[in-house]
């Protein structure tokens, strides 16, 4: 596995799989593309950034159809990933870990999965351990669309009452905004 540096916000053009990335507390790793699959990876921030930290993502996926997102272990950071106005996604089996909201109604930090807009949305067999926000945030942009046919299934939330450095606890561990068609089957939810 090979190790790369994420100083600056950087674009990927194709697939990838067994990587490693450090991620520059304001950097951002993006797509669009479709038939995209980020597997085996490990996504970590260099540094939690509290000063913003608002809106930084590890990985952030626009406009994009058949996206897989599989296997990959996000931490440390202030929000892993962000998924506006693509269809037919999965994303399974990942590690969400110490997401952290920074600053009394920060908004903008401490999640796990935002999804604006998008459709045909499986979100299986994932683990969310002390994401501060939302692990889950099913939101939109306009009043005239919505996600639609969203699944959450067997997923582990868990929460640590004892992490280092977290300044406000969690919130809520799925958010729904007005959308169509979800489903939430299976999960668990541990010390919420």
């Amino acid at each position: 596995d090979k190790t790369y540096f994420i100083g600056t916000d950087c674009h990927i053009s194709n697939s990838i799989a067994n990587l490693n990335f450090i991620v520059d507390k304001s950097a951002t790793i993006s797509a669009e593309k479709d038939n995209l699959f980020v597997v085996n990876c490990d996504f970590k921030n260099n540094e939690f950034y509290p000063d913003t930290g608002r809106g930084f993502w590890i990985l952030s996926i626009t406009n994009s159809d058949n996206v897989t997102i599989e296997n990959c272990y996000f931490h440390e950071g202030v929000s892993a990933i962000y998924i506006d106005r693509c269809a037919n996604v999965k994303i399974h089996n990942n590690t969400f870990m110490d997401f952290r909201q920074y600053g009394q109604n920060a908004g903008g930090n401490g999640y796990g999965i935002l999804l604006i807009e998008s459709k045909n949305v499986i979100v299986s067999n994932n683990i969310f351990k002390n994401v501060a926000r939302h692990s889950l945030y099913i939101s939109h942009d306009s009043t005239s669309t919505y996600n639609e046919n969203i699944v959450i299934d067997g997923n582990i939330f868990e929460w640590d009452d004892n992490v280092v450095g977290n300044t406000s606890g969690f919130e809520v561990t799925i958010s729904i905004r007005p959308s169509k068609y979800v489903t939430i089957s299976n999960n668990l939810f541990l010390n919420m």
